[in-house]
């Protein structure tokens, strides 16, 4: 039975199909677009076509197109207009900045150039680095102040000069001005965090050639007092002090010594000695002490050797090492600057169990001056690993 198809795309009803290509493609007569044959649902019954308005001029110049034998006619809707040519508007751009600004906006200049270095900076960060670096030099250290002084001018600028442009890059003064600006106040204030000679009437400690005792607790060494030759001080509650180098015992330990050999090897003993650690620091702010270890001189004998002993008078050798020994922790030799510290361990035998006290003797001529430390250590201080 035939059946009447419509196109989707331009409407025309194609009439009498038959109804062997329902299901079927092909192309509209009108448009020219594919679709698939179907018969059309809700078709007007013939009693309303009267009603229908009669089809526009337009519409009858339209062909009549021929399936087979059958007869296609177009659709009475009313055919789509052509399509006119409509000429290209003409645009003309106008720039930006040629456009007035509305009055809620600002003109606030080109945006910056965030790729952009701040030399000033740059500058900053550098002399900063350089004044913290030369304050661990002690010849250098009087440029301490001066160089850290003028990067905290550069910073300051720098950070001006970028914000005036209202914008970012302000990373490279801020870190200048912080560096800087922290070197100079250390160094103004509390130079001998740096290791710089302390300003005004000094560190307050008795820098001169007698033998002297600081007591640990007291931090600026207002308490220190003289002492004689044959004074012992007490090594867990005081510090000795002679022509500006100051001696501590930092700890007194029982354990294998651990060393490397000749060759190189990492190596321990498989007894235990005592191990002395000392802490020397220069005190001093016009001239280094050139320090030679009670370790290494010891081994030698003579007027420089230490010398330990029990309360019971019992003596104990220092002990030697075979020659190209690195003994961990031990120096041979050392140049202490001014306000510097250097580490220092002295290894003697394993003490007797029982002794109340150990009496250590320390000759002061390894460091150029006269007299002797004589330190006592607590029994209760000899720990055991």
């Amino acid at each position: 039975m035939a059946f009447t198809a419509e196109c989707p795309f331009c409407r025309i009803q194609l009439r009498n199909v038959p109804h062997d290509r329902a299901g079927a493609s092909t192309e509209c007569p009108r448009c020219h677009s594919l679709f698939t044959l179907a018969p059309l649902l809700g078709i007007r019954p013939a009693a309303r076509s009267k009603a229908v308005p009669s089809v526009p001029a337009a519409a009858s110049t339209l062909p009549e197109f021929s399936w087979g034998t059958q007869t296609v006619s177009p659709s009475v809707r009313t055919p789509l207009p052509p399509t006119a040519s409509l000429p290209a508007p003409s645009l003309k751009l106008t720039p930006r900045s040629a456009l007035p600004l509305p009055a809620n906006e600002t003109d606030f200049g080109p945006p910056p150039d965030r790729g952009e270095k701040s030399l000033l900076g740059i500058g900053a960060f550098f002399l900063g680095s350089a004044a913290l670096l030369a304050a661990s030099i002690p010849p250098l250290g009087m440029l301490t102040l001066p160089a850290s002084g003028v990067g905290v001018v550069l910073g300051i600028a720098g950070l001006f000069r970028r914000l005036s442009k209202r914008g970012g890059g302000v990373g490279w003064p801020a870190a200048g001005l912080a560096v800087s600006l922290s070197v100079c106040i250390v160094a103004g204030l509390w130079p001998t965090v740096l290791g710089l000679a302390p300003r005004g009437t000094g560190a307050g400690l008795p820098v001169n050639e007698r033998l002297t005792l600081v007591p640990l607790m007291n931090r600026t060494g207002s308490a220190a007092r003289s002492a004689t030759e044959a004074d012992w001080v007490d090594a867990s509650q005081n510090a000795v002090h002679k022509s500006d180098l100051r001696l501590v015992v930092t700890s007194v330990t029982v354990k294998p010594v651990e060393y490397k050999d000749a060759r190189g090897k990492q190596a321990a003993t498989r007894e235990k000695y005592l191990v002395i650690g000392l802490r020397l620091s220069n005190v001093g702010i016009n001239h280094t002490i050139d320090y030679a270890s009670w370790g290494e001189t010891g081994q030698a004998g003579g007027e420089r050797s230490p010398r330990l002993q029990d309360n019971f008078g019992r003596t104990y050798s220092l002990k030697t090492f075979e020659p190209g020994t690195e003994v961990a922790g031990r120096l041979r030799r050392a140049t202490i600057g001014p306000l510097k510290a250097v580490q220092d361990v002295l290894i003697f035998e394993p003490p007797a169990a029982g002794i109340d006290s150990l009496r250590l003797e320390l000759p002061c001529s390894v460091f150029g001056a006269a007299d002797k430390f004589r330190l006592i250590i607590p029994g209760r201080w000899v720990a055991y690993q």
